[in-house]
């Protein structure tokens, strides 16, 4: 072979091998995923907390443009809608330079929730009073201003019910701060939801902190069992069994305060008095209401409180 052919050859391999390098860039750069058609954490719970994790995954700082194709999603709940409103968030802030863009569904009742949440890719947002709201702190002023905009819809909730929400809403902003991440460059917010739908109004409240069990397992706490032996939570009990502890009053606060954590056994109360329906609890793994009430295979990024209550 005569040396002009081995310099063809070479420029060649030179050029495929930096194609091939331009495509893997450009698939690195820009990232494209279809949504699961039952978009539904309350649900379809595992495929869409490994469809959520698998994207944590895939996006990195190299990635430039975030392409979600909604299109053939035929239905959608609150609690999906709003963590995916904050994996979104999380992952802007992770890389700034990050540019949504999507399709919406073609069904017109979930492109309308999508919208009147506050999720718009590429339209302005439609007027709603029912956006998601978020804090990082206890907000006293949220709870006066639900009640106030449901009643400018007409929508009405018994006195028991505004008194439940109220003692909810203000124990789970405070367990925020609780099970927030030591490393202040994370996210430690709460976000809040609701959607009056057919004789009823759905509440979703996410905890985007650590979670409680991770809380209490850091802390290491034990168990007394018989006011003798002692168990250790962290090296005995999975995460679902500990946050049902938790939820029953077990002394498993992560501050050792006695005015701790009272919250999460008042809010089950509740929930077996029926003054809330349909409470489910997911924290990382741990699942209340949720698979059997066994520890998820996928974990979710902090905690996620549903209920409901009928309107009057």
């Amino acid at each position: 072979m005569s040396k002009h052919s081995d310099k063809e050859l070479l420029k060649k391999r030179k050029k495929k091998k930096e194609e091939k390098k331009k495509k893997r860039k450009n698939l690195s750069e820009e990232i494209k995923v279809s949504l699961p058609h039952k978009f539904s954490l309350l649900e379809n719970y595992e495929i869409v907390l490994n469809f959520i994790n698998s994207l944590l995954k895939r996006v990195s700082y190299k990635t430039k443009i975030l392409t979600l194709n909604m299109i053939d999603i035929k239905y959608m709940d609150v609690a999906a809608l709003i963590y995916t409103k904050i994996i979104l968030r999380l992952l802007k802030k992770e890389n700034k330079n990050l540019e949504l863009r999507g399709y919406y569904p073609s069904n017109p009742k979930v492109k309308d929730l999508l919208i009147r949440s506050g999720i718009s890719i590429g339209e302005e947002e439609k007027v709603s009073i029912f956006k998601i709201r978020d804090g990082k702190k206890v907000n006293t002023n949220l709870i006066p201003e639900i009640i106030r905009d449901l009643e400018n819809e007409n929508i009405k909730i018994s006195l028991a019910s505004q008194k439940a929400l109220y003692s909810i809403l203000l124990e789970l902003m405070d367990n925020t701060e609780q099970h927030a991440y030591p490393d202040s460059t994370k996210e430690n917010n709460w976000y809040f939801y609701l959607q009056p739908q057919e004789g009823k109004i759905k509440f979703v409240f996410l905890d985007s902190g650590e979670g409680i069990t991770e809380t209490i397992r850091k802390q290491n706490f034990y168990l007394s069992i018989n006011n003798s032996k002692k168990v250790s939570l962290a090296n005995t009990f999975d995460d679902s069994t500990i946050l049902r502890m938790a939820l029953a009053g077990y002394r498993v606060s992560a501050t050792r305060k006695s005015n701790r954590n009272k919250g999460l056994p008042n809010i089950f109360n509740r929930s077996q008095l029926e003054e809330i329906k349909n409470l489910k609890i997911i924290s990382r793994k741990a699942a209340f209401n949720f698979n059997d009430d066994l520890d998820l295979v996928e974990e979710l990024k902090g905690t996620l409180f549903y209920w409901e209550v009928d309107i009057i």
